[in-house]
């Protein structure tokens, strides 16, 4: 059975992109499907650079441009070098190193035969190339982040779910595997950006429960059936028609909760459409849960945690809330049998942090602060939501 929580760190982008492919399928044959709870993403920090040969020069030239791969992982926005705040960043790329090592990198493909009378008099070999793989330090990277006053986003993103109806000159369609440049598409800007979009398998039950048409028209009762099973946190439904030879435009909704975002966008082939509307959709979500550091007057919450019966669990409670990419501060004020109050402090708005907490498997939100207005105890009346730690 494969999961996204099995990609190992050191799995090289054609083997995550092969895993987001068969996540779909595993988790439906394997009967996962059920509440979302966001994907635990590995390999955040580490990048792959092609370069001739295993010399420090050409390391040091690497560095850099493997540093920006992970600051757009981190991030999950579009990030340039010539940003202001990456650039400092970028020139102590080396300092940043954690660990390096080599593999063999895909061969050159041969170079296209023009001139089919020339007979070769000596056939050259092909210069072996390598992959260098870079981890990066996170603790160190984070720091930078945020001292340059960017955006850190946790590991655990929301899976997002894409519906795609197409229109071209001759035919009506939906995305499915066969489709294979396409979904090539969405596995590299996944990968790029650190955010897991999953394409569905578009077995009989799919088609059963919805058709072209339903997408085409984004009909919410249908996607949300279709969509149950997947189990996704966000569900993105794109159109894309072909107006001529170099225009296609598209339509995106970023279905998600109780706060859906919209946008259109043009380009010159389908492929170039899928791409821009795709990086909308991850902008959204980044913008959602990892807002850009300052943007959010820091805060203060307070959170009401039950089912703590020991120390592991208490333990749990507090590495994972450390671990939010918002949350600067962990600090419990009271601690009872099977109840923790924690005072958490962070840089994004209380929606933010709830988000982020929602995205996780540990912790089940009971009740929130509306729902706490008839407490007596005036500790508990401060209590913004009410958790439960899962097992």
């Amino acid at each position: 059975m494969v999961s996204f929580r099995e990609i190992p760190e050191t799995a090289s982008y054609l083997c995550r992109i092969r895993v987001l492919r068969l996540f779909a399928v595993s988790l439906l044959l394997c009967g996962l499907a059920g509440t979302a709870q966001g994907v635990e993403m590995t390999g955040l920090y580490r990048a792959e650079i092609v370069v001739e040969n295993q010399s420090r020069q050409q390391r040091l030239t690497a560095y850099p441009r493997a540093l920006l791969q992970v600051l757009t992982r981190v991030t999950g926005k579009r990030i340039e070098s010539s940003d202001p705040g990456v650039q400092g960043i970028l020139r102590s790329a080396v300092d940043y190193v954690a660990v390096f090592g080599y593999s063999e990198a895909p061969p050159l493909p041969p170079e296209p035969v023009t001139d089919t009378s020339a007979v070769p008099q000596l056939i050259l070999p092909v210069p072996s190339r390598q992959l260098l793989q870079v981890d990066f330090d996170a603790v160190a990277v984070t720091a930078a982040l945020r001292v340059a006053g960017l955006p850190v986003w946790g590991a655990t993103r929301p899976g997002t779910l894409l519906w795609l109806a197409i229109e071209d000159s001759t035919d009506r369609y939906l995305l499915t595997e066969e489709q294979v440049a396409l979904v090539d598409i969405v596995g590299r800007l996944s990968d790029q950006r650190g955010v897991p979009v999953l394409v569905p398998i578009m077995d009989i039950q799919d088609q059963q429960t919805l058709n072209w048409f339903d997408v085409w028209a984004d009909f919410g009762a249908p996607i949300e059936q279709a969509s149950a099973r997947y189990a996704p946190d966000a569900v993105l439904v794109g159109r894309i028609a072909r107006h001529g030879d170099q225009h296609w435009s598209s339509r995106w909704t970023l279905r998600q909760a109780s706060n859906p975002a919209q946008w259109s966008v043009e380009g010159e082939s389908l492929a170039a459409a899928l791409e821009q509307g795709l990086r909308q959709a991850i902008d959204v979500l980044a913008s959602r849960y990892a807002p850009l550091s300052g943007s959010h007057v820091s805060g203060r919450t307070l959170l009401r945690i039950s089912s703590v019966d020991t120390y592991a669990e208490f333990s749990r409670v507090m590495n994972y809330l450390r671990g939010l990419a918002s949350v600067t501060r962990v600090v419990p004020t009271r601690v009872e049998a099977t109840e923790v109050l924690i005072e958490i402090e962070h840089s994004d708005a209380f929606f933010g942090l709830q988000q982020a907490i929602d995205l996780g498997a540990t912790l089940q939100l009971v009740d929130v602060a509306a729902d706490l207005i008839l407490e007596t105890d005036p500790v508990l009346q401060g209590v913004a939501a009410y958790y439960q730690l899962t097992n």
